[in-house]
């Protein structure tokens, strides 16, 4: 089971009804973050979300509406008494953008890794680059002003253990997991049994996809593939906003309904509202015309996907 949350829908800056756009992911008890923006320790705090198990924080873009709150949050996770390593990525120069916050934040009771990703390395097809718990992620290039990345997210899961078989191979109970995880084992004596031989078939796991800040583009289809959730930028609901939106590197709310469509995705959240989109749930009905799993999120926006 996985839980997906929307702490913050909003985009540019934050307003007193709407938070900047954040996600969480939380499955057994690891928890990974999407983007940072000005005030998220106040969203994650108003959706009950501990700062403690926020293993991993994943950056889209060096906008400040997408990092400028880190130093709170890391001191946030500090305050928590965390003593687990935290991990960020993100494009350049997410490192060096760390490296000024110790300035602020020049302790903390817990490992700070950066992986900073140079865009050339990230193919739109991208394998996954890290994992937390039973959670894969891997990064794709988004067609942003700056270095932008989307990002898909993975609960794996593990094919059906044979029991049956395993017993028929006198493989002893304490290796059983290890053989589900798909490892093969080798015995104190040297007995060598491998993982294929007691799973079954591979079984589909939970994908979610997270896009943001972006104009639209086929690649984008491509990552979203039969995603059980997309998350989608959607600054504006106004058809006479495509031009500049496309100017500047975003797109519409429609573009994102096409593109879930498109992708044949099963459930698309719209984030990334404008300031001057103060009721984007206006256009939910021509949304929905385009494609019917659209929702139209708010602040808390929550969701726990289970494996099909």
């Amino acid at each position: 089971m996985l839980d997906v949350c929307l702490p913050g829908t909003g985009g540019m800056m934050p307003l007193p009804e709407r938070h900047l756009a954040t996600m969480t992911c939380r499955c057994g008890g690891y928890t990974i973050l999407v983007d940072c923006g000005e005030g998220t320790q106040v969203a994650l705090r108003r959706q009950k979300i501990s700062a403690f198990d926020i293993g991993l924080i994943l950056i889209t873009h060096m906008h400040a509406d997408h990092v400028s709150g880190l130093p709170g949050l890391l001191l946030m996770i500090a305050a928590t008494e965390r003593s687990e390593p935290v991990t960020i990525i993100g494009p350049p120069p997410i490192a060096a953008y760390v490296k000024c916050l110790k300035v602020i934040v020049p302790y903390l009771p817990y490992e700070l890794n950066v992986m900073e990703l140079p865009p050339a390395t990230v193919p739109l097809d991208c394998d996954p680059i890290f994992q937390i718990g039973d959670m894969t992620v891997a990064p794709f290039l988004l067609q942003h002003r700056i270095p932008c990345f989307g990002y898909t997210i993975v609960v794996q899961r593990y094919p059906e253990f044979d029991a049956a078989a395993a017993e028929r191979l006198n493989i002893p109970v304490r290796y059983w997991n290890l053989l589900q995880q798909g490892q093969d084992v080798i015995g104190p004596q040297g007995e060598a049994w491998r993982s294929e031989d007691v799973l079954g078939p591979p079984r589909p796991g939970i994908k979610v996809v997270y896009c943001t800040d972006t104009r639209p583009f086929d690649g984008i289809v491509q990552r979203a593939h039969k995603a059980d959730l997309f998350i989608c930028e959607g600054m504006y609901g106004d058809l006479a906003e495509r031009e500049r939106l496309y100017e500047k590197s975003h797109m519409l709310m429609q573009d994102a309904a096409v593109i879930a469509a498109a992708a044949e995705a099963k459930l698309l959240w719209l984030t990334h509202f404008s300031p001057a989109n103060p009721d984007p749930a206006q256009y939910l009905t021509e949304l929905q015309q385009i494609f019917p799993a659209t929702v139209v999120s708010k602040d808390g926006e929550r969701v726990e996907l289970k494996f099909p």
